[in-house]
């Protein structure tokens, strides 16, 4: 993975994916779901991936990899570099014919950034998929009221906001799990782990912290899937 410093603060509102048609219900629950975790400015720390109603994880972060199956969701959490889980994801995406999608330009961003290889870069490029002009064109033409969602103080509010089409489509997000604390945890985990040496050594609270973490990838990735399968079957309905 590159050690560049890139800032990851994309916005939510890339153009389309060119040349990419509408996704109908069944590509959308075939498709692999990525959503990365991270701070602001950093490479990211962890990837979840969601696919067919199954989610996963994998820690990135070198600080944070004895994190690795630990917690009540450690069960779904492997830890791996970045470039090497890639190489999965494309292989698994090729070879079963399988969309990818991810919620705004984020996720390519940080791609693009741990690839070296051109052609890979084009590959993902090419590929994935930014689902936020999708559930757009979805909410404007059927007149879809988006909530606002409560985010911590010192959060932006964007239109484009996942929460926001979460709520629309009724898709519960467990307590705890929702937007505005991922850099904060990620930041006590690395502290934690640092002075105190592994998952044995964390207090309580940072194993909470751990744990809510990885709830709201998880609600992030199979969240994103349910959005796009309410816009993939109304689009349907509709005769696109």
């Amino acid at each position: 993975m590159s050690t560049a410093t890139t800032n990851f603060t994309t916005s939510n509102s890339a153009p389309a994916p060119s040349g990419r048609p509408e996704p109908t219900p069944v590509e959308v629950f075939r498709a692999i779901h990525l959503d990365f975790e991270g701070t602001a400015t950093e490479e990211p720390s962890l990837l979840g991936i969601a696919c067919e109603g199954e989610w996963h994880a994998v820690v990135l972060e070198p600080a944070l990899r004895t994190l690795a199956g630990c917690g009540v969701l450690g069960q779904h959490v492997s830890a791996a570099d970045l470039p090497k889980v890639l190489a999965a994801v494309r292989r698994r995406a090729e070879t079963e014919d399988r969309r990818l999608f991810a919620w705004s330009t984020r996720e390519l961003d940080a791609i693009t950034a741990a690839l070296e290889d051109p052609d890979e870069i084009a590959w993902w490029t090419e590929h994935l998929e930014n689902a936020i002009p999708f559930a757009r064109r979805w909410a404007r033409r059927h007149g879809v009221e988006l909530p606002r969602v409560r985010l911590p103080r010192g959060h932006r509010h964007t239109r484009n906001h996942l929460g926001r089409y979460l709520a629309a489509v009724g898709y519960d997000v467990p307590g705890g799990a929702g937007p505005g604390h991922t850099a904060a945890r990620i930041r006590t985990l690395r502290d934690q782990l640092a002075r105190r040496g592994d998952w044995s050594g964390l207090t309580a609270t940072a194993k909470g912290k751990w744990t809510k973490l990885c709830a709201h990838n998880r609600s992030d990735c199979l969240g994103m899937a349910a959005v796009l399968g309410q816009v993939a079957t109304d689009l349907e309905g509709e005769g696109r």
